[in-house]
């Protein structure tokens, strides 16, 4: 029905056209003008063209056919590879073993004869040191290089420090040991002057004129008081006249 339709709006047009260009050539009944021959033709033309386009037959899509090398074969699907995944990198013994960040590291001192091993980052920033692995890091100068470096600690065993060098990406530096304190020399105190040899019999004191006490004394007179003197009396006063009266 729809190859009908279609047959009769090409016949129709046809003559709209010719109809248009020449008039006196289509076969028409009465007068033969443009704008009779558009009305008697145009109409059926529109009529004739909905019609054919409601009455054919819709048109199926083309079919396209997969390339036999778009298709996918059960060996390209098994052989495709998996992604790759990420192997978990663990963390070094060395570095689980300090878990930094940390406030404070080394040894503490434990006496004065100790052997020091320090720990140096040639190189690196303080500010980051202090805040990746020990707050205590302090800037300093390699006494063996003469280059600036940051001391990040010190350590009284060779193996302990290498283990913390190696977690902090440092080196080891030359072992220090404290100098000895010099010893002071003690002056020898001086001896005491000898005593010297006293006489027993020496008198204690000068002799006294009027008292008569020790037996040098004098009297009044001015003689010698001798066995007088109250010291030579039995059962008088016992006045101290010689040195062994001392002893």
């Amino acid at each position: 029905m729809g190859g009908l339709f279609a047959f009769l709006f090409l016949l129709s047009s046809t003559g709209l056209v010719f109809g248009l260009a020449r008039p006196q050539r289509v076969p028409f009944i009465g007068d033969r003008t443009r704008k009779r021959i558009a009305k008697v033709y145009g109409l059926p033309t529109a009529v004739f063209l909905i019609l054919a386009a409601a009455t054919g037959e819709p048109s199926e899509p083309p079919t396209v056919q997969e390339s036999p090398s778009l298709q996918e074969s059960p060996a390209l699907v098994e052989s495709s590879p998996e992604p790759a995944t990420t192997p978990e990198v663990s963390p070094s013994p060395e570095l689980a073993q300090f878990q930094f960040p940390q406030s404070t590291c080394g040894d503490s001192p434990s006496n004065g004869g100790d052997t020091w091993y320090p720990v140096f980052i040639d190189g690196a920033d303080i500010e980051a040191v202090q805040q990746s692995f020990c707050a205590d890091a302090v800037s300093t100068v390699r006494s063996e290089t003469g280059n600036p470096t940051v001391q990040v600690a010190s350590f009284t065993d060779a193996d302990r420090a290498q283990t913390f060098a190696r977690a902090v990406e440092g080196e080891v530096g030359q072992p220090s040991s404290p100098e000895p304190e010099p010893i002071a020399e003690v002056e020898p105190s001086p001896l005491p002057p000898p005593t010297p040899r006293v006489n027993p019999d020496a008198p204690v004191r000068a002799a006294r004129q009027g008292s008569c006490d020790c037996p040098y004394d004098v009297d009044s007179a001015g003689r010698s008081c001798g066995g007088r003197s109250a010291y030579s009396r039995p059962g008088g006063s016992s006045p101290v006249c010689y040195e062994r009266d001392r002893q």
